[in-house]
């Protein structure tokens, strides 16, 4: 074989790996020496070896490993995740919000930083909702007590249970506990649940707060895509790039509403776990 074609064999082995994703030193190296020591070897043979060495799943693994990194609630905030880890409140451990890790850092810190934020809001939703739905279903429990009756009625207007705001279910509640009817449970719950709001407030505050920063160089890291990536990783970095600004697009818009929620049943929730 001539030197020429020698040439293009390891051009072809690496731009192989390359699209392959699983550029390896050691298969780099085992190609170079089969080259350098066997020059007749067939085109098909060495590829076959390249394909063989660059899938040794020990080595895939390790690449997956530094391409995605998984956010945990220890990601957003230490006090939370103390609170909550390793509980039903960890919501974290089963979002599957990933970032990607490039090796440029400034796409590397965009990744990491957009999914802070967006796991950020993220949680801030889901702790909502659930108290939101726990806190109407005490609520409307409460609504078959004789002591409280007249005074259910003044507070929610005759409104169907079912369609109780969270205000008036708060106020139904903070009666009942005038009168003595909360259980020790309900309290408990109160108590638990005001620290998990109290603690995810500023999480939240710091994802509206970071989001149109991150919006904008989102845009900017897009247009610079040609100039820092080949043919080959420019499209999976569009990707992964767009996936993070769709991420947190919603932020700028619903944040500010989705703090107020949160202020408003922490506040509401220390007061119903405070002592008489």
């Amino acid at each position: 074989m001539s030197a020429f074609p020698t040439a293009r064999l390891c051009r072809a082995g690496n731009r192989l790996l390359l699209l392959g994703g699983l550029v390896s030193t050691v298969a780099t190296s085992i190609v170079s020496t089969l080259l350098v020591a066997a020059p007749a070897t067939s085109v098909a043979a060495t590829l076959a070896i390249i394909v063989a060495v660059a899938a040794t799943p020990a080595q895939a693994q390790k690449k997956k490993s530094r391409a995605e990194q998984k956010l945990t609630l220890w990601d957003l905030d230490r006090q939370l995740a103390e609170l909550a880890g390793n509980s039903p409140m960890d919501y974290m451990a089963t979002a599957g919000i990933g970032y990607g890790i490039t090796g440029q850092s400034s796409y590397d810190q965009f990744f990491r930083r957009s999914a802070v934020a967006y796991g950020g809001f993220y949680y801030g939703n889901r702790l909502v909702t659930e108290a939101t739905d726990q806190l109407k279903r005490f609520a409307r429990s409460k609504a078959a007590v004789a002591s409280l009756h007249d005074e259910v009625v003044e507070l929610t207007q005759e409104a169907d249970t079912t369609e109780w705001t969270t205000e008036q279910s708060l106020a139904v509640l903070k009666a009942a506990k005038k009168r003595d009817e909360l259980s020790s449970d309900e309290t408990l719950y109160f108590l638990v649940m005001s620290a998990l709001l109290v603690a995810t407030v500023p999480v939240v505050r710091a994802s509206v707060q970071a989001a149109p920063e991150l919006l904008s160089t989102g845009r900017d890291l897009t247009r610079g895509i040609p100039d820092n990536f080949d043919i080959f990783e420019a499209p999976q970095m569009a990707f992964s790039v767009n996936r993070s600004v769709k991420q947190i697009s919603a932020i700028p818009g619903e944040g500010s509403s989705l703090l107020e929620s949160l202020m408003v049943l922490a506040h509401g929730f220390q007061l119903l776990s405070a002592e008489n």
